[in-house]
């Protein structure tokens, strides 16, 4: 018969193509030994090995060989250099194969593997285990796994804060805690300063890196810090004395409220009056309603004691040496 290659296991030797009338089957490994005597015999050769049949009809015989080669099968050992990877890393580099010529598979659609190359895609691929299979088919098929691990990004959050005034410090919060804080106005761990920042939109960014899978993640925010509003009042020109007044003190814009050594006055405007003698501080402080920023304006007034009172004289005509009186 025609000779075979097997790569491993069994192999069926079959004499169904001898004709006429046989009367007995012999199968014999080439050197002498016996492996069957029916017509279909299984052998599992290990080396390549040579086969004798020899058939009888009872008078005469004849003899065949066949030789089954014993192919080495190929090795399919496959590795990864980086076997670990983060949701929307980029994508890895080429799996390390000692037999070139294979296909890849993966155990779940789940994970995105470059067919021909290997390569890990986690932009592609979810969080999980997966097997990655590398097959050889020619000369004999072949197949070895690899495992490789695609972790979550933890989920990270600014607590909002969308807006400040200038003048501020705001303390900001991130989940996890634990993470690091960049931008401009970033003076200290969460904490933001408008005065470094300025006005306007100002972008910050949160990052935490896992400890334990070593993934990280970002989230970003943009706060607006608005300008205070620019506030002053009216009607203070002093000094005063304390007979002066009262004065009426305008503020702008209006709506504020007015306080006169710490003590609130009203809104928009009030009466002065120097009363007491020494320095009086008045207040006048608004607040945008629309940006919720405020800001004062401040003066001193200075209140000093009244003018003397007028002379007033009552004088008679006088004679040298003559008595009388005088008042002032």
């Amino acid at each position: 018969g025609a000779d075979a290659s097997i790569c491993s296991g069994s192999f069926s030797l079959d004499a169904a193509s001898s004709t006429g009338t046989i009367t007995s089957y012999l199968w014999e490994q080439v050197g002498g030994t016996v492996v069957g005597t029916t017509s279909t015999v299984s052998v599992s050769p290990t080396i390549t090995t040579s086969y004798a049949l020899t058939v009888s009809n009872g008078v005469c015989s004849d003899q065949d060989t066949i030789t089954i080669t014993v192919v080495t099968p190929p090795d399919p050992s496959v590795s990864y250099s980086d076997a670990i990877y983060c949701e929307n890393e980029v994508i890895g580099p080429a799996a390390t194969v000692v037999t070139v010529g294979g296909t890849f598979t993966t155990s779940s659609a789940s994970l995105t593997v470059n067919p021909t190359t290997g390569a890990i895609d986690p932009g592609l691929s979810t969080d999980g285990v997966y097997q990655v299979y590398y097959t050889l088919t020619s000369p004999c098929f072949a197949i070895d796994s690899a495992t490789i691990t695609i972790h979550a990004r933890p989920v990270v959050s600014i607590t909002p804060d969308h807006a400040a005034c200038y003048g501020d410090t705001v303390t900001l919060v991130g989940t996890p805690a634990g993470g690091t804080w960049t931008g401009i106005g970033i003076t200290g761990y969460a904490t933001f300063n408008t005065i470094v920042a300025g006005l306007g939109f100002k972008t910050i960014a949160y990052t935490y890196n896992d400890p334990v899978t070593g993934c990280s993640g970002l989230d970003t925010n943009k706060i607006f810090v608005h300008a205070l509003p620019s506030v002053n009042f009216s009607g203070l020109t002093g000094p005063y004395c304390i007979a002066d007044g009262p004065f009426v003190l305008t503020g702008s814009p209006s709506g504020g409220g007015f306080w006169l050594n710490g003590v609130f006055q009203g809104i928009s405007s009030f009466s002065y009056d120097p009363a007491t003698i020494g320095i009086d501080s008045i207040f006048y402080v608004y607040q945008d309603p629309v940006t919720t920023c405020a800001n004062f304006n401040y003066q001193l007034a200075v209140v000093l004691n009244g003018p003397p009172a007028p002379v007033t004289s009552t004088v008679t005509n006088f004679c040298e040496s003559t008595p009388g009186s005088v008042s002032v």
